[in-house]
């Protein structure tokens, strides 16, 4: 069976794991991003700051973060290169995002902030806005409509409006 992939060590575990092409990366809180596969664990890359959620790239090898501190990241799995960097306009904690593979999209929010949509490539915010987010935990696209929770609210942004409702 082997030894434990990660031994906590001052608090630390795993925030969110998801599947990419070569495993699992898992998100830890106290910054490190691991993939785990067949062959064992590495560390991708040590952000230094809580991750609070991951996302993966099929058939690329690259993943988007997001920290505490604010920041979405988008980061080459293969040698732990930060591609781009994206800080929450209001300075709030980025607590969730998702990815949309169809439209190279982003989603992030904020812990009490705005809701961002960006550009897969480079990071830069398409769309800023929805007022304020509260404690979003969970976002998923459907087609082009990203589903997000709002403290107890399942709530909905459409891409072609840019608006959000309750569902």
């Amino acid at each position: 069976q082997g030894e434990p992939i990660h031994k906590n060590n001052g608090g630390g575990f795993t925030k969110r794991m998801v599947a990419n092409d070569a495993g699992l990366l898992l998100a830890q809180k106290h910054g490190q991003l691991l993939e785990v596969t067949p062959g064992g664990a590495r560390q991708v890359a040590d952000f230094g700051e809580h991750l609070r959620d991951v996302a993966a790239v099929p058939g690329q090898p690259s993943a988007f973060v997001c920290t505490e501190s604010g920041r979405l990241i988008k980061v080459d799995t293969s040698t732990g290169e930060t591609l781009g960097c994206f800080t929450m306009p209001d300075g709030e904690p980025a607590w969730a995002l998702a990815w949309h593979p169809q439209r190279n999209l982003v989603a992030c929010a904020g812990r009490r902030g705005v809701l961002v949509i960006a550009d897969g490539d480079d990071l830069s915010p398409i769309w800023i806005g929805g007022g304020r987010t509260a404690r979003p935990k969970r976002m998923k696209w459907c087609d082009d409509t990203l589903f997000f929770n709002q403290t107890g609210v399942l709530r909905k942004f459409d891409l072609e409006t840019k608006r959000i409702s309750d569902y």
